[in-house]
């Protein structure tokens, strides 16, 4: 179990892969099933899901990382606070 801690807020990042993975298919079979031959929609619709999916995966990295690495990389433990606090959707 991973988890950031900062200012005093505890966040566990564990799970939030498999959630929007399953996000993802259902949006992807509803898309599909509800509009025949929309394959240019479902293929939008499929990368966005990867995309989020990506950025989901980025922000649950980011939080297993403690100060020292965080600061290896040049990245303040705050701002990569921040970061994981976004929902997978938001940039």
């Amino acid at each position: 179990m991973q988890r950031v801690t900062n200012t005093g807020r505890t966040l566990d990042a564990t799970g939030v892969g498999d959630v929007m993975g399953g996000i993802a298919m259902m949006l992807v079979e509803a898309i599909g099933g509800a509009i025949a031959g929309g394959s240019a929609l479902v293929g939008d619709a499929t990368r966005t899901a990867a995309r989020w999916r990506a950025r989901l995966e980025q922000r649950h990295h980011l939080a297993g990382l403690d100060a020292r690495l965080l600061d290896d990389i040049g990245v303040d433990p705050v701002a990569a606070h921040r970061e994981v606090e976004k929902p997978f959707w938001r940039a």
